[in-house]
């Protein structure tokens, strides 16, 4: 199937689309072009990592869940954000803590953006042993980069930050 995309023109232009490949025909001059695929195996990586616990501020206690995050640093914006960072998740993942358990605990993420400098976050929801007035059991890594079709491992320190 032919398509005129140019009208008027001393040569016509027209573009052949046939099973993922383009031809552009102008007289009797021809060029083909490859479609390249958007997303795929081709264009990604990995990260995987384990979560381990710091134990000198408590531990979990009970049943909870650990909530690991990819994210990426946003531009800063004057006044934005009262002068903190800003972050947009790429990948998240939950991983449940049962009663007992000290760790580590796995994860990955797979498909995040190639050569894109990127921290890992970890969060725990659930009862704490020690005293974090009002803090939270948290950490984090970064920033990693990992490379077109490789695999980076990033380890995670979870302790409890208390508020003061």
């Amino acid at each position: 199937m032919f398509i005129r995309v140019a009208t008027g023109l001393a040569m016509a232009l027209a573009l052949l689309v046939c099973d993922g490949q383009a031809e552009t025909k102008r007289g009797d001059h021809a060029v083909k072009l490859q479609r390249k695929p958007l997303h795929g195996v081709r264009k990604s990586a990995t990260i995987e990592g384990k979560v381990i616990l710091n134990a000198t501020n408590g531990q979990p206690v009970g049943n909870g869940k650990l909530i690991v995050t990819a994210a990426k640093q946003l531009p800063f914006v004057p006044g934005g954000g009262l002068g903190q960072p800003q972050w947009e998740t790429v990948k998240l993942t939950t991983i449940d803590v049962k009663n007992g358990e000290s760790g580590p605990w796995a994860f990955q993420f797979s498909f995040v953006p190639p050569n894109t400098p990127l921290h890992v976050f970890v969060r725990y929801k659930g009862a704490w042993s020690g005293t974090l007035n009002g803090g939270t059991a948290r950490g984090g890594a970064g920033p990693v980069s990992v490379p077109l079709g490789t695999t980076k491992q990033v380890n995670v320190i979870l302790k409890g930050v208390p508020l003061n």
